[in-house]
C-alpha cells in the first residue's frame, strides 16, 4: 500500500495536476469568450446550465473556475 500511495501520489503531482490547469485555463478563456460574444444572452444560456449541474452534483466543477479566473482578471464574470 505504501508503494502503490507513492506512485499514485507522484501521478498525481506530475502528471493529473498539470493536466487539468491546462483545461482549467482553457475553460477560462472560453468561458470568457463565450460571454465576451454573446453578452447577456451567453449569460442565460450558462445560466439555464446550471439548474442541471447542481441536480448532478457537477456544479463544484466550477469552484476551480471561478478561483482562476479570479486569478487572471481579478473578478469572476460568472
Amino acid at each position: 500500500p505504501t508503494i502503490a500511495l507513492l506512485v499514485v501520489g507522484l501521478f498525481t503531482i506530475f502528471i493529473v495536476m498539470p493536466v487539468a490547469g491546462v483545461v482549467s485555463s482553457a475553460l477560462v478563456g472560453s468561458i470568457t469568450w463565450v460571454l465576451n460574444v454573446g453578452g447577456a444572452f451567453s449569460g442565460f444560456i450558462l445560466g439555464l446550465f446550471f439548474l442541471p449541474m447542481v441536480m448532478f452534483g457537477l456544479h463544484q466543477i466550477l469552484t476551480p473556475i471561478h478561483i482562476e479566473m479570479i486569478n487572471t482578471s481579478g473578478y469572476t464574470l460568472l
